[in-house]
Formats: structure tokens, C-alpha cells, sequence
């Protein structure tokens, strides 16, 4: 093979690796789009202005740090024999904004308006733990088990996330 080929075909394998790695970063920083909430039917159901609702739309991602299983002494299965499992992700801008017609007799306050800045979310599946009714070999019992009350439980799910919201008159 020349020198000029191999050459090439690093560069098109490097190209294709670092599109590769990129692609989940890529997709976590991406600007959501805004979505406009249709609200036109409050109009002629409730005989008021509708409230204006934007948002985007969040994207939950795979996250990283698999937690696998672990040796548990004195068990003979290990704990978190089903890993949890990371998710992350962003909520997103969402902004409301609604009218107030005559509400406080006054014309001074046209709208209320609710705005939530997006922030990063992380989540971590709950995990079944299962413990079997026997324990692991004794040496004092010739290397059987010992009988124990059988023990089953899960793990709690974890949310981590710092949304803000303001409030505002208009």
C-alpha cells in the first residue's frame, strides 16, 4: 500500500473517530428549540385570553459511571446485581406569560409572566437488591452454608437538578 493511501486512510478513520466521539456531546450541548404550548381552546372554553406557554423539549441522554455489581461479604450474590442506571439531561427554558384583563380594576397590570431557566438534570435508576437465604461457606461449618432470613430491598432513585424560576409583572 503507498504512503499517500495509508496517509489518507488515517486521516478518513481519525475523521470518522472524532465525529463518533463527538456525536453524545454534541447532542447534550445543542440549543433546544422552542416549542409554542397551543392554548387557543381556553379562549372559547373558559371566554378569557389564553395564556402564552413556550418551552423546549428535553432529551434524556446516557449518562456516564455505570455502578455495577459489588462483592458483599457474607453473601452469595453481590450487591446491585442489576446496575443502576445513569441518565442526564437539560430541562429547558420555559417561559409563560398571561394576561390579566381588568382583573384588579385598574389598567396598570396588563400580564403575569413566569419564566424557568433551563439547568442540567441527572438521574439515577432505583436497583433491586436480593440477598439469598443462605450464607456464604463457613469454614467452621466444613464449607456449607449457614441458613440466614432471606433479605430483598431496592435501592431509592436519585434526581439532582438546580432549576430557578422568576416572576414577573407586567
Amino acid at each position: 500500500m503507498k504512503k499517500s493511501t495509508r496517509g489518507a486512510l488515517a486521516v478518513a478513520l481519525a475523521c470518522a473517530a472524532a465525529a463518533g466521539a463527538g456525536a453524545g456531546t454534541a447532542a447534550q450541548a445543542a440549543e433546544q428549540p422552542s416549542v409554542t404550548v397551543p392554548l387557543n381552546g381556553l379562549e372559547y372554553a373558559l371566554d378569557m385570553e389564553a395564556p402564552e406557554l413556550t418551552t423546549g423539549v428535553p432529551v434524556p441522554l446516557p449518562g456516564e459511571g455505570l455502578d455495577g455489581p459489588r462483592y458483599a461479604q457474607d453473601s452469595l450474590l453481590p450487591e446491585r446485581a442489576v446496575p443502576r442506571f445513569p441518565v442526564s439531561g437539560v430541562l429547558p427554558d420555559t417561559q409563560l406569560s398571561a394576561p390579566l384583563t381588568d382583573m384588579l380594576g385598574e389598567d396598570t397590570v396588563e400580564s403575569v409572566g413566569a419564566e424557568a431557566r433551563g439547568s442540567s438534570v441527572e438521574a439515577v435508576t432505583p436497583s433491586p437488591n436480593l440477598d439469598l437465604p443462605l450464607t456464604a461457606p463457613q469454614p467452621e461449618l466444613w464449607g456449607l452454608p449457614a441458613p440466614k432470613l432471606p433479605n430483598a430491598g431496592i435501592e431509592a432513585p436519585e434526581l439532582r437538578a438546580q432549576p430557578a424560576a422568576n416572576l414577573g409583572l407586567a
